[in-house]
């Protein structure tokens, strides 16, 4: 059918292949500058792969849930991350002075690199206990200054106390001087004046009555003695109003006026005072009969003592008086004359007794004693004599008696501000001071002094009045001590973070420093007190503090090799310094660059080799040296071109990137089956016995390559549609690649040919394949019955062994895979791609406040079940906060522990309150076959202890291999289905055949389950290692497509010979015969090849070589020359079925 089609390009390219050389260059001109742009093209990096399945996998559902619940985005960062890991104890000196070298240097050393910050656990731990520090300073420093004030301040009370208790003391003291001194003063005062009012009173008596009525009686107006006297009487009685009653002033009258009248009466002349004395004489003779002798005495000293005329005298009547009762006190001492000195005089002025007294006792006390004076005035603003005052109307000085003088004082207003100032009842002070008993002033102090400190007392979580107690006790420096370290104890008790191990020394520490305790420690931060947990670090630190990590940022989203030889020069140096401490390091650069070395220099040593072996393969074929090299020289032709389109299509178009596997095998590839086309073009070129060579040479080799090609790139176009990771997009390049040497070979080629023509000649085989087809012929059917054995043990082969997507290995070391495993070693799992579990659970887990007791305990039971477990090294969650369990109805410790710890719980609760996240490790590298089989083992773990209405997820790296791998084994079927329904379609339809189609797709399939099975047992059971999960899947579909091609140059043969008439057994023969030799060339060509990757030390390429070696061997040696034709000898004439081609001879 399509014959003529190519029979016609046959005719366009001999009468166009000038143009078509022309096009061809041009075209290669154009694209030379992208081709070599595109070695930027290849990605080295196996650990951030754009993983396969659908989002109905466990990781794909659980990523979900994460970004929607946690903000959780899965990607790396646009930049680089390299990790470090120092492997020494994380407490040494060493260890400190290592980041600090790398702190105060990587800046300087790798700003070329765009390093652009650093992370250390140090900076962690120093922020944490500086911090501390500073609040501990801070604290410590309050207390003191609390404490400082309140010993003061109490040392004010003190002495105030003092100070009053001295007062009232010194006053009650005084108070009994003046006490005793004005009440002796006052009774002699009172004595001496009573006696001076006695001797005026009775001389008043005897002299003053009779002297009154002698005046009215001189003075009446009356001449007759009798009338006058009568006059005098009655005058005096009235002016006196009869004496006002006084019975012993009338009854002396009586008698004066009786002796009088009587002296008067019997003497003519007038009376005189002769006659007034006498009258006074004989009056006091009958007054004083009545008289005791005591009376009698002391009123006759007065008369005695006095005279009319004296007593007249008021000068002479007083010293007459003083000198009287001076005579009767007879006063000895000088005090007693002072007293009756001053009492007479007081007499004299009739002044107070009172004030007198209060003089005298003022007088007395300051002359004795100068203090007195400055007492009364300094405190109570008074003279001495005028706070003698005071003791009149108190004859006994009490307590009531001093608290009122006390109030009155010029203290008073300090007193009561005193005991005011500390809510002290006034009667307790006043009680205290008096009984000179203060000792309960103390506690009024200390509960008002409480009063100030209740902030901080509540800072410290104490009571304040024994807080008060305690400055007062202790003094500042203990109490701010004892007082630190047991707010540190009780505050951080059980602190998920970090434990004070030694609170004195921590504060001794963070005062000495002024809270920067990072300073005087050098990384032992136990050294300053105080033990920091492992989970302080996020996973910075492993739990045994072995060592630590260092995470340096750097801008550029990778680092080129020349900048990773910088950065290992820098670490190299570092380390030496401190040898023997060993720096590992790792990153996606690193790892990348370690396998960009040995794959570029694999894939270079695998060309050079595949290009040796096929220009010997092809020199020795045909028996040319020219020839040798044209196969070579178009490949080199179609790979500028397809490198060019490449970097166009994905590097400039699409913006992406190409697995270094992807473009390994797609050279190698190319290579092979470029050389393969141009080979069999040349082969078909060089036998064609017709004038029309070129013309029959397209029409039927290029029928013949166009097929097996447009094959290959249907298979690798699925492969593509599928996104098998890694090589996914490889497909899509092959098929590329393909066409580009299908369009090279089938136009470039054969207007090669044309120019060279005579240099390409027909050789004798070297080998008979006559022979070899009748082995085929004889052995028919016993050779399709081993085509059958093989079908069938291949598929069980291929069925009951076990793939994995062990990336880590299977490939070579280098510093950045080594880290990886020292960093995953040291932390006894992989932290650095942990993975996860989302819990959706049917009811809110946290509610009010409360966790729902239901849910707890299914978590208990899932953390339960994988703790047990052997693979998984350690796990965080809502009951494993900080990698421990932690009893979420009971959580213990300080309050401050107990909402850090519960705060930490929550955030791994999702926005909708009823999604639980769990984190976990393993305790093997992520990307190895041990630790996606322990992830493996999780979901069977939870579908054991999971109820069925909790959904659940698992996430993170090895559930992504894992579900990658499930997808991939899923796919394999697939895409095999469809590729045979496609190829199946393209062969009927080229072949106008429906059982060859059907036949050499079993064919390659078995070929391509030999080759599997081979790689299987050899890798697998023979070298124990991991087989990576595309591999199969690319042999498969690379052996599709390559091993119809030669089946393809068979039957196409073998349909040529059958079309002018030959049986089918002569015409298979004849293919056998004409082909055998250029299949084998082209076999072994593509054998050699891909052969060369399999010495290649990256494993996953050199599985990959080897299987697809061993599939084109033995689709060359075995299926192609004797079980293709002992099928089709058996099927006969069905071969063509429905077609009507055959011609019977």
């Amino acid at each position: 059918m399509l014959e003529g089609r190519f029979r016609t390009l046959g005719n366009f390219i001999k009468r166009r292949y000038k143009a078509i050389i022309i096009v061809w260059v041009v075209f290669i001109v154009v694209l030379l500058p992208f081709a070599a742009m595109s070695t930027s093209l290849i990605n080295y990096n196996i650990e951030n792969v754009e993983f396969a399945g659908s989002n109905h996998t466990l990781s794909a559902k659980a990523q979900t849930i994460m970004n929607s619940e946690f903000n959780s985005s899965k990607g790396s960062s646009n930049g680089t991350v390299v990790v470090l890991y120092v492997d020494s104890a994380f407490n040494s000196s060493t260890s400190y002075h290592i980041w600090e070298k790398l702190n105060s240097t990587y800046s300087k050393n790798l700003s070329s690199l765009g390093a652009s910050g650093i992370v250390s656990p140090y900076q962690i731990g120093n922020s944490v206990v500086d911090s501390l520090g500073n609040s501990t300073n801070s604290l410590y420093g309050n207390i003191m200054k609390a404490s400082n004030g309140t010993i003061a301040a109490y040392g004010t009370f003190k002495n105030a106390t003092n100070g009053f208790e001295s007062f009232a003391s010194n006053l009650v003291k005084i108070d009994g001087y003046f006490n005793s001194t004005y009440h002796n003063v006052s009774t002699a005062v009172v004595g001496y004046n009573g006696l001076f009012q006695s001797i005026s009173g009775a001389s008043g008596l005897l002299y003053g009555i009779p002297l009154e009525f002698y005046e009215i009686y001189l003075n009446s107006p009356y001449t007759n003695i009798s009338e006058k006297d009568n006059f005098a009487y009655s005058t005096l009685m009235k002016n006196t109003n009869n004496f006002s009653g006084n019975q012993t002033s009338i009854g002396y009258f009586m008698y004066f006026y009786a002796s009088w009248s009587k002296l008067v009466s019997n003497n003519s002349s007038l009376p005189n005072s002769d006659t007034l004395e006498s009258a006074v004489d004989n009056a006091f003779t009958n007054f004083s009969a009545g008289m005791n002798v005591q009376q009698q005495q002391f009123f006759y000293s007065v008369l005695s003592s006095f005279n009319v005329t004296t007593y007249q005298n008021n000068s002479q009547r007083l010293d007459i008086t003083e000198q009287l009762a001076l005579s009767i006190s007879s006063p000895s001492s000088a005090v007693e004359r002072l007293i009756f000195n001053s009492t007479f005089e007081n007499f004299i002025s009739n002044g107070s007794l009172i004030s007198l007294s209060a003089n005298i006792t003022g007088t007395l006390l300051s002359s004795n004693n100068t203090a007195i004076s400055e007492f009364t005035n300094s405190t109570f603003g008074e003279t001495p004599e005028e706070f003698a005052l005071s003791f009149e109307s108190s004859p006994h000085v009490n307590n009531s008696f001093v608290e009122g003088q006390m109030n009155s004082s010029l203290l008073s207003t300090s007193m009561s501000e005193f005991y005011r100032s500390v809510n002290m009842p006034m009667n307790v002070f006043y009680s205290g001071i008096l009984s000179n008993d203060t000792s309960q002033f103390k506690q009024y102090f200390v509960d008002s002094a409480a009063s100030g400190l209740n902030e901080l007392a509540s800072t410290l979580d104490k009571n304040s009045s024994s807080v008060v107690s305690m400055f007062l006790s202790l003094g500042s420096s203990k109490s701010a001590m004892n007082l630190t370290e047991s707010f540190l104890t009780a505050h951080f008790k059980d602190y998920p973070y970090f434990t004070i191990s030694n609170p004195a020394q921590f504060v001794s520490s963070s005062v000495k420093v002024n809270g920067n305790v990072s300073s005087l420690v050098d990384g032992n931060y136990s050294e300053a007190g105080i033990s920091l947990s492992s989970s302080l670090f996020h996973s910075l630190v492993p739990p045994d503090f072995s060592g630590y990590m260092v995470i340096i940022d750097f801008t550029p989203s990778r680092l080129s090799n020349s900048q990773l030889s910088v950065l290992s020069t820098y670490l190299s140096g570092v380390q030496n310094q401190f040898d023997p401490v060993k720096i590992y390091s790792t990153s996606d650069s690193q790892i990348a660059n370690g396998i960009e070395g040995t794959a570029y220099s694999g894939l270079i040593y695998s060309l050079v080799a595949g290009m040796i072996l096929s220009v010997i393969i092809v020199g020795i074929y045909f028996r040319s040296a020219f020839l040798a090299f044209v196969p070579l020289m178009f490949f080199g032709l179609s790979m500028i071109v397809i490198l060019g389109l490449s970097e166009l299509i994905f590097g400039i178009i699409m913006k992406t990137t190409l697995s270094f596997i992807v473009t390994t095998l797609s050279a190698m590839l190319i290579l092979g089956l470029s050389t393969d086309y141009s080979v069999y073009m040349l082969n078909r070129y060089s036998k064609e016995q017709s004038e029309d060579k070129l013309g029959t040479t397209v029409q039927w080799a290029g029928h013949a390559v166009f097929t097996s090609g447009l094959t290959v790139i249907l298979s690798y176009i699925v492969l593509g549609i599928f996104k098998v990771p890694i090589i996914g997009s490889g497909g899509f390049v092959n098929a590329l690649g393909i066409a580009i040497s299908l369009g090279v070979a089938l136009t470039l080629l054969p207007s090669f040919m044309l120019i060279f023509k005579n240099r390409i000649r027909q050789k004798k085989a070297l080998i008979n394949f006559r022979k070899v087809a009748m082995v085929s012929r004889k052995h028919k059917r016993a050779l399709v019955a081993v085509l059958i054995v093989i079908f069938i043990s291949t598929l069980v082969v291929y069925e009951a062994t076990p793939t994995s997507f062990s990336l880590f290995s299977l490939i070579p070391d280098n510093s950045g895979k080594i880290g990886y495993y020292e960093m995953t070693s040291a932390f006894g799992g992989d932290t650095l791609s942990p993975s996860y579990i989302v819990l959706t659970f049917p009811g809110q887990v946290y509610q009010d406040g409360h966790f729902n007791v239901t849910d707890i305990g299914i978590m208990n039971n899932i953390t339960s079940a994988l703790v047990k477990d052997n693979g998984i090294s350690g796990l965080t969650t809502l009951t494993y906060p900080f990698g421990k369990y932690v009893d979420l109805q009971n959580i213990s410790g300080s309050p401050l522990a107990a909402n850090t710890t519960l705060n930490q719980s929550l955030t791994f609760i999702g926005k909708d309150g009823s999604t639980v996240l769990l984190n976990f490790t393993t305790k093997y590298v992520s990307y190895t076959e041990q630790g996606i089989d322990a992830v493996a083992k999780v979901d069977s773990i939870l579908k054991h202890v999971v109820p069925s209405d909790v959904k659940y997820a698992v996430g993170g790296t090895p559930q992504s291999l894992l579900d990658s791998s499930d997808s991939i084994n899923t796919s394999t079927y697939d895409i095999i289905a469809i590729l045979s329904v496609m190829i199946f379609a393209v062969l009927a339809f080229q072949l106008t055949s429906i059982l060859t189609p059907l036949r050499l797709l079993f064919n390659v399939g078995t070929s391509a389950l030999l080759a599997v099975s081979l790689f299987y047992l050899v890798f697998h059971y023979f070298m124990k290692l991991p087989l990576i999960v595309f591999g199969p899947l690319f042999v498969i579909v690379t052996l599709f497509g390559v091993g119809l091609d030669y089946d393809i140059f068979m039957v196409t043969k073998a349909r040529e010979a059958v079309m002018r008439g030959e049986s089918d057994e002569d015409a298979i023969a004849e293919a056998i015969e004409e082909n055998g030799g250029v299949i084998l060339v082209l076999g072994f060509i593509l054998a050699g090849v891909f052969g060369s990757l399999i010495f290649s030390s990256i494993g996953i390429i050199s599985e990959i070589g080897f299987a697809v070696t061993a599939g084109v061997l033995v689709d060359t040696l075995l299926s192609w020359l004797f079980l293709i034709p002992a099928l089709m000898l058996v099927l006969k004439k069905y071969n063509w079925w429905p077609s009507k081609i055959r011609h019977e001879r």
